[in-house]
């Protein structure tokens, strides 16, 4: 097995979770539609998320 695709794929997942926490954060009026995008952004980038997901 490819050790670097499967962490690719790892990374997608942790990404989805962490869009769906972001979205319940906007959700609750925590924050604004842009800071989510913002963060977003900036967490794919970190864990070398592959795929793209509108926060």
């Amino acid at each position: 097995m490819n050790n670097g695709n499967q962490r690719g794929k790892n990374a997608n997942v942790d990404y989805c979770g962490v869009i769906i926490l972001i979205r319940a954060l906007v959700q609750a009026g925590s924050i604004t539609k842009k800071e989510a995008r913002q963060i977003a952004a900036r967490v794919a980038a970190c864990y070398g998320a592959t795929i793209i997901l509108d926060a």
